[in-house]
Parts: structure tokens; sequence; C-alpha cells
């Protein structure tokens, strides 16, 4: 009888010893992808200078920068010196590959690729001629963003909600352009929304 409690005895204290090993042992939180989202607003100029707004996609595997960008930007005349008009609208469809390198909440990036640009002219809203032509995209960019998880907020950045996450906005400038037949540069500020950094 006192060998069966015994054993009894020794295998309960194994058991709460294994168990207390485990609960010890700390698995690190899984890292996040680094990939995330931006719009950028600025001015361009090619043949003459206007307004450019464009998008991308990002996606960073250790130092290395692949990029998806759409752009646009438009050739406006004015009737009367007030009612302007578009005459002439370019978009540019880009694939890129680049490097990024990461400082803490801070990043910058240089990238260049492939593109297809697609320019229509106007005359009374109606297309008159279309022109489809290849091009050597490429852009440069310095972002900031949260350094380390942060609850995310809402209306105007003033309310956080949740638990700390990878998840954030980001901020930056950005130099772009495209090397073609009508080549152009430009520059502007870049908002952004995804995973920056792995956290």
């Amino acid at each position: 009888m006192k060998k069966l409690v015994f054993i009894l005895l020794l295998i309960s204290f194994q058991t709460l010893v294994k168990a207390q090993t485990n609960d010890s042992i700390i698995t690190p939180p899984k890292q996040n992808p680094i990939i995330f989202a931006d719009v950028n607003f600025g001015a361009l100029r090619s043949s003459y200078v206007t307004l450019a707004v464009s998008g991308s996609l990002n996606y960073q595997n250790k130092n290395d920068l692949f990029t998806a960008r759409i752009l646009g930007y438009t050739k406006v005349k004015f009737y009367f010196l007030v009612v302007p008009v578009t005459s002439e609208l370019t978009t540019e469809y880009a694939f890129m590959y680049g490097k990024r390198y990461i400082d803490s909440g801070e990043s910058y990036s240089f990238s260049g690729g492939l593109a297809i640009l697609q320019q229509k002219k106007y005359d009374d809203n109606l297309v008159i001629s279309q022109e489809d032509y290849f091009g050597f995209p490429f852009e440069l960019n310095y972002r900031f963003f949260n350094k380390k998880r942060e609850r995310f907020r809402i209306i105007y950045h003033l309310i956080p909600v949740g638990k700390p996450i990878a998840f954030g906005r980001s901020i930056g400038f950005k130099l772009y352009g495209n090397i073609s037949k009508r080549s152009f540069v430009g520059i502007g500020i870049s908002l952004g929304l995804g995973f920056h950094k792995k956290y």
C-alpha cells in the first residue's frame, strides 16, 4: 500500500514539474509580413507641369522590395479662364523591384522596373487618339511609421482602440518618374497603411 501511494505521489510530482516547465516556456509572437499600400499626391513635370496621383502595393522580403504602381496625370485646358476640361490623360501601370532599409521607425527605399503607359487625347470629352508605349519607372521613398506595436487610432488619429498591433499608418516623401518617349519626374507626399516592418 505504501509503495502504491509513493508511486502515485511520484507520478503526480513529475506531472506537476512537467506542467510548470511547459508553462515557463514563452513562445515569441509570430512576426508579421511586411506588406503595405500607399497613395501619393504630388506635382509632376513632363512636357508640362501638372498634378499627379498614384497608388501602390508593396511587399518586402528581407531587403528586397516588390512594388506594383498605378499613376495618372492630366493636361487641362480652361474655357473662359474658369472651366477646366481634360485634354490629355496619361496612365502608367508599373511593376518595380528595389531595396528597402528600415531603421526603427523610418525607412528609405529605391526601386526601378518596367511599365506600360497609355496616353489618351480628348476633344469635347471624346477620345480622339490613344497611344500605348513602354517605359522604365523609378521611385525613391523616405517614410515614417510606428517604432513598435501600438493601438490603432480612429477619428483623426485621436481615439485608440483594441490591443497594440503591427498594422498602422505611415507618412513620407516620394520622388518618382518614368523614362520613356514622354518622360516625367515628380515629387509628392505619400500616405501609407499596412505592416511597415517586422514587430
